[in-house]
């Protein structure tokens, strides 16, 4: 009997990448999403979908909804997707000791994905980072005061609430001061890593742009090609943390050829389409076997829907809508294969809710996707001091205790 995964979100084309390459090695797929239809629920590399509360709605209840599946199905591993994974990390102590759930424990994701925190992280190793204060402290003021610079929430996801200032304007009037920060604005070109790690070593890193956005969400990617500091920076930092499991970092390139960090994402992101399905589920089970690291051909990827949606958006602005329709035409669709049509096909169907959300608010398609994953903390919660390679504590192996080699 094939072993089974669990994936804890099906409405992103990431999510899928990932299910098509554990059903590739073996596994029996399963996926939990709070919402009813999604897109990997139509794709054949799936066997059953569940519906599920959503985790900042009522945590708990998320949680043991979880466990309940876990046992039910006799779930081997469990694999995040999106911005659901700081929630999934406390699923230990719920579940049988022998399930792996694949990643960094909370208290390592919660300390990342604070982005005055990780700069702090990254500082302290002596890492190239823009100044970035909390809005209360006193230094904040004098940053504002001096350059121009980007205001945005501590926990945020999808670029919700960015707002890119200049010199001298006073921050927008937000609830609590504490919860933002103040980040010096870089000048340069926009860049982006993934990479999956383990235990403080690279397995793989790629190193991408966006080439159509949707607010500050790409959905059409470009990899950068040769180095550009960015995998060394990477590296650098990895080895210092002594993580496992996915990490990505947002950059700026200065013009003077600097890599600049500004904020981490300790989770899947769309530079996994970057990834051959046929190593994504053996290099994440297996991450000590002598695996060659290997990027798939094609250079560039889009999510088509969105892009065509985007390019529509601009058919009056040149040279913005030539340079949209050109990336249109060149870029492969990230969620098409000929094998697992539906998906593709499906796509404004399943996503429908996404799309509604984004039609009758002002949110974006990102933060319409992410409004009911994003992490919320419970004060007084605060994320524990991350770990250094030298002093792990609680790091979550990514070997199993049983079925140790992927099928």
């Amino acid at each position: 009997m094939a072993d089974t995964v669990l994936f804890t979100l099906g409405r992103l084309p990431k999510g899928l990448d990932l299910a098509r390459s554990f059903r590739l090695a073996g596994f029996r797929v399963i996926v939990a999403d709070p919402f009813r239809w999604h897109l990997m629920r139509v794709s054949n590399a799936v066997s059953q979908s569940y519906q599920v509360t959503a985790p900042n709605v009522d945590r708990d209840r998320y949680l043991d909804e979880l466990a309940a599946i876990i046992r039910r199905e006799q779930v081997s591993v469990v694999v995040p997707v999106s911005e659901e994974t700081m929630y999934v990390a406390a699923l230990k102590g719920r579940i049988p000791p022998h399930v792996l759930v694949y990643g960094m424990p909370q208290a390592t994701l919660l300390a990342l994905h604070d982005k005055q925190r990780f700069i702090e992280i990254a500082s302290d190793i002596g890492l190239p980072v823009p100044e970035t204060y909390r809005l209360d402290d006193p230094r904040a003021g004098k940053l504002v005061e001096s350059t121009d610079y980007v205001l945005k929430p501590i926990n945020t996801c999808a670029g919700k609430g960015v707002e890119i200032k200049m010199k001298g304007t006073p921050p927008s009037s937000r609830s609590d001061a504490s919860a933002l920060i103040v980040q010096r604005f870089v000048n340069g070109r926009q860049a982006c890593s993934f990479s999956l790690v383990h235990e403080g070593k690279v397995l793989l890193t790629v190193v991408y742009r966006g080439t159509i956005m949707t607010g500050t969400v790409a959905v059409g990617f470009e990899r950068i090609d040769g180095r550009t500091g960015i995998e060394e920076w990477v590296e650098t930092f990895v080895d210092h943390v002594g993580c496992s499991g996915f990490i990505a970092f947002d950059f700026i390139l200065a013009d003077d050829g600097t890599p600049y960090a500004i904020e981490c994402n300790p989770r899947v992101t769309s530079g996994i389409h970057f990834l051959p399905s046929d190593i994504i589920a053996p290099m994440m089970l297996n991450p000590n076997r002598s695996l060659p690291p290997r990027l798939r051909v094609d250079r560039h990827f889009q999510q088509f829907w969105p892009s065509l949606t985007e390019t529509q958006a601009r058919l009056f602005r040149w040279p913005d809508f030539t340079r949209h329709l050109s990336s249109l035409f060149r870029a492969k669709d990230v969620t098409w294969h000929w094998r697992d049509p539906l998906p593709f096909l499906l796509m404004p169907f399943t996503s429908m809710k996404i799309l509604w959300t984004a039609m009758t608010t002002e949110k974006t398609l990102g933060e319409a996707a992410t409004d009911d994953i994003e992490w919320k903390p419970k004060p007084p919660d605060e994320a524990p001091a991350v770990p250094t390679a030298s002093s792990p504590v609680d790091q979550v192996s990514t070997d199993r205790p049983e079925a140790a080699s992927s099928p």
